[in-house]
């Protein structure tokens, strides 16, 4: 019962089978075992996000990278938890600085201008690509990358949170259908 790699990788487990409150209940043990393990932290961040629970997944990808700074995939999933909260000058703050890390530059949209919901549309486009070909990861980034060029983007808002509801990540997805009901309360799809 004393070794955390092995709870760790038991809580892989669970994750990989959709399993994300007891793959959490598996990273817990492991960091009151080693509460210096950072990839248990990262990890129960992953888990907390699959739930939709963004606010504790930054807490946890903000404890791994105190203790491991130059996580780039930390940086850049505390990101995306930010975003997911509106909180997009942290966003994009973490995504600059994991890429750096990394070596490269972050994937970045046209600034927002005169043509942003045109833009916007592009990215909503590629984000319907991605989600078409179950690249989900890369969908997220362009459906975000579209709400932040236009706020305003309903089908970006409903199409994410479609993409949301696919990865059981269903508080998130309820987010954006709330958004959309927001926006625009005529829109029947969103109900």
């Amino acid at each position: 019962p004393g070794n955390a790699v092995a709870w760790v990788g038991r809580a892989i487990a669970y994750g990989n089978l959709g399993q994300s409150q007891l793959a959490i209940q598996d990273y817990d043990i492991a960091i009151e075992l080693d509460p210096d393990y950072a990839l248990a932290y990262f990890n129960r961040g992953n888990a907390y996000r699959k739930l939709g629970q963004d606010q504790n997944a930054i807490d946890d990808y903000t404890k791994a990278i105190s203790l491991d700074p130059v996580d780039a995939k930390a940086y850049i999933n505390r990101g995306n938890a930010y975003r997911e909260l509106g909180q997009y000058a942290k966003a994009d703050a973490d995504e600059a600085k994991g890429y750096s890390i990394l070596g490269l530059e972050p994937p970045t949209g046209p600034a927002p201008d005169s043509n942003a919901k045109e833009n916007s549309d592009s990215h909503l486009n590629s984000a319907l690509s991605f989600l078409e070909n179950k690249q989900y990861e890369s969908a997220r980034r362009q459906f975000n990358m579209a709400i932040r060029l236009n706020p305003d983007n309903t089908n970006a808002f409903y199409n994410r949170g479609v993409l949301h509801s696919k990865l059981k990540q269903y508080q998130a997805a309820i987010s954006d259908f709330t958004k959309v009901i927001r926006i625009d309360p005529d829109n029947a799809n969103a109900f």
